[in-house]
């Protein structure tokens, strides 16, 4: 089944997310107190920077606040 791209996401409602957090990965050997994440090690079906980029370029063409 293929996946729906972000923009189609949108289109029966706002035009953009109105506030977006990303983690970018999960790689991460702090143990930071504010954090909610159960970061550690990196997670097999994070975004490879290829698909990352690509995100990032359909959230810029969305117009992402």
């Amino acid at each position: 089944m293929p996946v729906e791209p972000l923009r189609e996401r949108f289109t029966r409602g706002l035009g953009a997310p109105i506030c977006m957090t990303w983690e970018l990965t999960y790689a991460c050997n702090l143990s930071c107190v504010h954090c909610l994440s159960s970061s550690g090690r990196r997670d097999p079906a994070e975004l490879t920077p290829a698909e990352a980029r690509g995100l990032v370029d359909e959230l810029a063409a969305m117009q992402v606040f």
